[in-house]
């Protein structure tokens, strides 16, 4: 693979910052990435279980597809935006905010859905992202 550098930024008060600081705000942006990448993984499971659906069209099943994609689709931004929010992380900038976001992101890659599901491989779906931010009085 290969970064293209002029199609890609970097803040430059980075250049400035302690290691601790960049450290900290790379965690941040990791959050930003594992967020998308959980809400990524609970909209194809989800899009999964539409083939168990049985529709009077093919075009009814397309319907039931695009109507998932469009939720998630119009989850993604404000859920980022609220992760960035001054009431919750300001962007990484409150520790303790910070801490809970890590660990409500933790959560979500880890811990099995109540009522247990599994896969056809056997392993157990792990809790929606938003299930967790909902059981955490959070919602988008």
């Amino acid at each position: 693979m290969t970064i293209d550098s002029t199609k890609s930024w970097k803040l430059t008060s980075v250049n400035s910052m302690s290691q601790q600081e960049k450290d900290r705000l790379l965690n941040h942006e990791q959050g930003h990435y594992n967020l998308v990448a959980l809400l990524a993984r609970d909209m194809f499971l989800e899009l999964m279980q539409v083939k168990a659906v049985r529709t009077s069209t093919p075009e009814a099943a397309a319907k039931l597809c695009t109507d998932i994609q469009t939720r998630y689709m119009n989850i993604t931004q404000p859920l980022q935006d609220l992760y960035d929010s001054k009431t919750e992380t300001d962007h990484g900038r409150t520790a303790a905010k910070q801490t809970k976001w890590d660990g409500f992101i933790n959560t979500a890659f880890t811990q099995a859905r109540v009522p247990q599901i599994s896969a056809p491989d056997g392993k157990l779906y792990k809790e929606e992202i938003l299930s967790v931010l909902r059981n955490n009085g959070i919602s988008i």
